[in-house]
C-alpha cells in the first residue's frame, strides 16, 4: 500500500468518525426535539383537561359529536374510562378499538400501542376520577423525525466526501516532496552527492531535507577525506622511495661542490653558492616528501623565532638573486621566545619564502618579520608583490596537491600548516592593497588570525 493511499485512507477514518460522532449526536437532537414537541403537545392538552374536567370528562364524553370534535382539534385520538379501565365513558375511536386501548395500557404515564394495525404514541392520566388516555398517530412523529434528520445524513455524506477530496489533496502536498526525495536519495545509492534537495512540504518535510542535505554534506566532507587519504597514502609511498633514491647522491653533490668552491676563481664562486642553494632547495623539498612519508617527530624546546627565519634566508637568498627579487627581514623584527621545534618551523617559513620569490616579480622584494601578540602569542609573516592566489583555487589553498602556480606540488602550504598546528597554531592568507601576506600565527590565549596584525 502506498504512503499517499495510507494518508487517504486515515484522513477518511479520523474524519468518518469525527463526522459519525457528531451527526449521530445531532440525528439524536433533532430526534429529542420532535419527541418533546410531542410531550408538549400532551402536557398542553392534558392541562386543559385538568382546567375545565366538567366539560372535558363528563359533559364532553356524553355527546359523541363533541368528542370527535374535542380529537379533532386536539390532533389526538382520546379515550375515557374507568378507573379500573373495564368500561369506556367516551372515545372519539369506534368502541372496539376504544375496548382495546383501555385492554392494552401499560403502567406507563407514556407508552406506544399498536390497536387494529396501528400504532400510535400515548399518554394516560387521571382527572376528575375518570381515566383520561390520549393517543397520537407514530407515523407522522416518525416521519417528522426522519425529516429533521435526513438533512444531516446528508450533510455528514458530503463532509465524509469534502475529507476524502482534503486527504488526497494534503496526500499530494506531503507526499511528493517525499517522493522527490526519494528520487534523490537512489541519486546517492548512485554514488552522487551534488544533488539539489527540494523543499516544501510542510515543518516535518522541510526538517527532513534538511537533515538530508546535512547529511550529503558530511559525506561529501568525509569523501574529500578519503581521497585525501589516499592520496597521501600514495605519495607517503612514493615519497619514501624517492627520498632514498635521491637523497644520498644530493648529498655527495653538495659535500663535493663545497670542497671544490674555494678553489674556484673568484667570478665561479658566486655560481657555486647558486649551485649550493639550488641542492638545499632539493634537499628541503626531499624534507618535505619524507614529511608526507610519514608521522613527523617534533622536539619542542625554548627557541628565538628570529631563529626559524634566518635560516631559510641564508639559504635562498642565491636565488633570490638569481630571480632579481629582493629577500629581506623585517628591521622591526625583534627576539620572539617560542616554545617549538626549530627544524619544522624553519621548514614552514622555507615554504612561505619559496612561494613568495615564486610569486613576486622580478625588481620587486620580498619581505619576511616577526612579532608578538599581548596575549602571548607569536607570528611570522611573508609578504610580496606578486598578484596573490588565484580565486579558483582560493578555497582549497591549503589542501595536498592544490597550487596557485603553474608547475607547483601544493605541498609546501599543507606542510607548512600541519607544522603549525602542531604547535596550536594557523597559517593565514591575506591580500590587500596590492600586498600578498602569508602569516604562521602561534597561539598566545587564542588562536585567531587576525590577532597577528
Amino acid at each position: 500500500m502506498s504512503f499517499r493511499l495510507k494518508l487517504i485512507l486515515v484522513f477518511a477514518g479520523v474524519f468518518t468518525l469525527a463526522f459519525g460522532a457528531v451527526g449521530y449526536q445531532a440525528a439524536s437532537i433533532a430526534g429529542d426535539v420532535v419527541e418533546s414537541g410531542l410531550e408538549s403537545r400532551f402536557a398542553a392538552h392534558l392541562a386543559s383537561v385538568r382546567a375545565n374536567p366538567a366539560f372535558f370528562i363528563h359533559e364532553a364524553s356524553l355527546r359523541e359529536h363533541d368528542f370527535k370534535q374535542l380529537a379533532e382539534i386536539s390532533g389526538f385520538e382520546i379515550v375515557v374510562g374507568t378507573l379500573d379501565a373495564r368500561r369506556v365513558t367516551g372515545s372519539s375511536l369506534p368502541s372496539a378499538g376504544a375496548i382495546a386501548v383501555l385492554d392494552a395500557l401499560p403502567g406507563e404515564d407514556r407508552f406506544h400501542l399498536t390497536i387494529e394495525g396501528i400504532a400510535y404514541r400515548g399518554a394516560q392520566a387521571v382527572v376528575a376520577g375518570r381515566l383520561l388516555v390520549l393517543l397520537a398517530p407514530a407515523k407522522p412523529v416518525d416521519d417528522a423525525k426522519l425529516s429533521a434528520q435526513l438533512p444531516i445524513v446528508g450533510g455528514m455524506g458530503v463532509a465524509l466526501v469534502a475529507a476524502i477530496l482534503l486527504g488526497v489533496v494534503v496526500a499530494a502536498t506531503i507526499s511528493r516532496p517525499l517522493r522527490r526525495l526519494a528520487d534523490r536519495v537512489s541519486l546517492v545509492r548512485g554514488g552522487r552527492l551534488d544533488i539539489d534537495i527540494p523543499s516544501g512540504g510542510g515543518a516535518e518535510v522541510e526538517e527532513l531535507s534538511r537533515a538530508f542535505r546535512e547529511m550529503l554534506a558530511g559525506l561529501a566532507r568525509y569523501r574529500d577525506e578519503l581521497v585525501g587519504r589516499e592520496k597521501m597514502a600514495t605519495l607517503g609511498q612514493f615519497s619514501a622511495a624517492v627520498a632514498h633514491e635521491l637523497r644520498n647522491p644530493l648529498s655527495s653533490m653538495r659535500m663535493t661542490l663545497e670542497l671544490l668552491r674555494p678553489g674556484f676563481p673568484p667570478e665561479a664562486q658566486e655560481d657555486a653558492d647558486f649551485l649550493l642553494s639550488e641542492m638545499a632547495r632539493l634537499n628541503h623539498s626531499v624534507e618535505e616528501l619524507l614529511f608526507h612519508a610519514g608521522s613527523p617527530r617534533y622536539v619542542f624546546a625554548e627557541m628565538d623565532l628570529g631563529e626559524a627565519v634566518a635560516g631559510p634566508v641564508r639559504m635562498l637568498g642565491p636565488m633570490a638573486a638569481h630571480l632579481g627579487v629582493e629577500l629581506a627581514t623585517d628591521p622591526s623584527s625583534g627576539m620572539v621566545a617560542v616554545n617549538g621545534d626549530l627544524g619544522k618551523l624553519s621548514q614552514a617559513v622555507t615554504n612561505l619564502l619559496l612561494n613568495a620569490l615564486h610569486a613576486a616579480p622580478a625588481g620587486s622584494a620580498v619581505l619576511v618579520g616577526t612579532g608578538s601578540s599581548p596575549d602571548g602569542g607569536a607570528w611570522v609573516r611573508v609578504t610580496d608583490g606578486g598578484e596573490g592566489v588565484p580565486e579558483t583555487v582560493r578555497e582549497e589553498l591549503f589542501k595536498p596537491f592544490v597550487s596557485g602556480r603553474e608547475g607547483g606540488t601544493g605541498l609546501g602550504l599543507a606542510v607548512t600548516l600541519s607544522i603549525a598546528r602542531a604547535h596550536g597554531g594557523e597559517v593565514c592568507y591575506l591580500r590587500e592593497a596590492g600586498v600578498t601576506a602569508f602569516t604562521l600565527v602561534l597561539p598566545g590565549k587564542d588562536v585567531v588570525c587576525r590577532g597577528s596584525s
